[in-house]
């Protein structure tokens, strides 16, 4: 697990401890799911999210 790993810095460390394992989704649809990210860096995410729920 990469957490495991992660956990062995210095600085990450507490922030694992205090906040434990990071969860990710899966996501069905990969383009979507680069499509989201992309818009979300580029654009506020309340604007990523309106033109994400278009489509």
């Amino acid at each position: 697990m990469p957490h495991r790993h992660l956990s062995k810095d210095k600085k990450l460390k507490p922030i694992i401890a205090k906040h434990g394992e990071l969860k990710l989704k899966k996501r069905k649809d990969i383009f979507m799911a680069l499509c989201s990210s992309i818009m979300s860096q580029q654009l506020s995410v309340k604007v990523a999210d309106v033109i994400e729920s278009r489509f």
